[in-house]
């Protein structure tokens, strides 16, 4: 992860953290122009009320940003798990609620916004890519050199991988 995309994802859990509304939706849109992956998994945990209480910090792939409780979306922290008399006490991290945290409802509205926002402009960089092909296989027929039977095996397989890359972005639900 980059640090630009770092520093995006540090002003998304203090927006949460700081129950600043305002700037998680301008947070996010933000780092989903630099870190589509990281913003994708950011927006599941901000909807997912399923997430961990207690985690292992053996098999740590990684730990949850935020904290679910009555209807909010909170900041997570770590801290010791178990007592004296759990055998795996050393082993689990409990999770536990940071600051002063948002409301679950309008988070969701936030996410659905960000999301259709940046879900249109893949849309819209997948009906380019298909004027680009397009106009790619115009120009090749003025080409001088151009094997026309790798060309054509080209253009088929190009207008394939539209064709899925379509169907991906658009899938029936």
């Amino acid at each position: 992860m980059c640090e630009e995309s770092k520093r995006l994802k540090q002003y998304v859990i203090d927006a949460v953290v700081g129950g600043n509304l305002d700037r998680l939706g301008p947070s996010l849109a933000s780092l989903s122009k630099v870190d589509p992956g990281e913003y994708l998994a950011l927006t599941r945990q901000l909807l997912d009320t399923e997430l961990p209480k207690q985690v292992s910090t053996l098999v740590c792939i990684s730990l949850p940003e935020f904290f679910h409780a009555d209807g909010s979306v909170y900041g997570a922290v770590f801290s010791g798990s178990g007592g004296a008399f759990s055998a795996f006490s050393s082993f689990t991290t409990s999770v536990h609620q940071a600051g002063v945290g948002l409301a679950l409802e309008d988070v969701q509205r936030i996410v659905a916004e960000t999301r259709a926002e940046y879900e249109a402009g893949v849309l819209k960089k997948v009906a380019e890519l298909k004027d680009r092909l397009s106009e790619l296989d115009f120009l090749l027929s003025g080409h001088s050199a151009v094997d026309r039977s790798i060309a054509s095996l080209a253009r088929t397989d190009l207008t394939k991988g539209h064709a899925l890359l379509v169907a991906a972005v658009n899938p029936t639900k």
